[in-house]
């Protein structure tokens, strides 16, 4: 199964050049033939961990979730589900680089980077999802220098069915430095102040 190839176009979308990977999932630039000149993102789950369901219920939530929100500091998405073996999830390519750049800037600059991030996550409980893995590298800036939350692999999402299957009680969900302590207990019982708490460990 490690052996397989990326698929080279999904629907109306060419894979171009990889773009990044990571634990779970590659990245690779896309183009859709129905939208010239307007790059994407298509992320691919690792075919090393296509046989776990678990894993793939989890990547495709991601998805699932972003279509019911909708921010400009949220990234976009545009499709999500499987072509062939591949889970896949198209989104809005942030090709500016992370918050982890700004390392250094006076603070009102920062502040004032940050506030589409404020009012994302002023949208996003409210639609019952919270991020709980909000850090420096998953704030990316789109072309325009809009700063934008991204990669929602797991969050918590109220209207989720079977949700407990998704995140198992005893696991713990976030990124040290980054935590509420409540999140060192049982991940699904936190709410919409992990994000605050997140937020201010990044300006910090």
């Amino acid at each position: 199964m490690s052996g397989l190839r990326p698929p080279v176009q999904i629907g109306s979308v060419r894979l171009l050049e990889p773009l990044g990977e990571g634990g779970m999932a590659l990245v690779f630039r896309g183009e859709d033939r129905f939208r010239p000149g307007a790059a994407c993102a298509v992320k691919l789950l690792r075919p090393e961990v296509h046989r776990d369901q678990d894993l793939v219920r989890r990547f495709l939530r991601e998805g699932e979730v972003l279509t019911r929100l909708s921010h400009p500091g949220l990234v976009e998405i545009f499709a999500f589900g499987t072509s062939g073996a591949w889970p896949y999830l198209i989104m809005e390519l942030l090709p500016g680089g992370s918050l982890k750049a700004c390392r250094g800037e006076a603070p009102a600059v920062l502040v004032r980077r940050l506030l589409p991030v404020c009012g994302a996550l002023g949208v996003a409980p409210g639609a019952g999802v919270l991020h709980r893995d909000l850090k420096p590298s998953n704030l990316l800036f789109a072309a325009d220098g809009q700063l934008k939350v991204t990669d929602f692999g797991v969050c918590y999402w109220e209207g989720e069915e079977g949700r407990t299957r998704a995140t198992r009680s005893q696991m713990v969900v976030g990124t040290l430095g980054y935590m509420a302590p409540e999140q060192h207990g049982d991940p699904r019982r936190v709410d919409g102040r992990c994000d605050v708490y997140a937020l201010g460990a990044i300006l910090f």
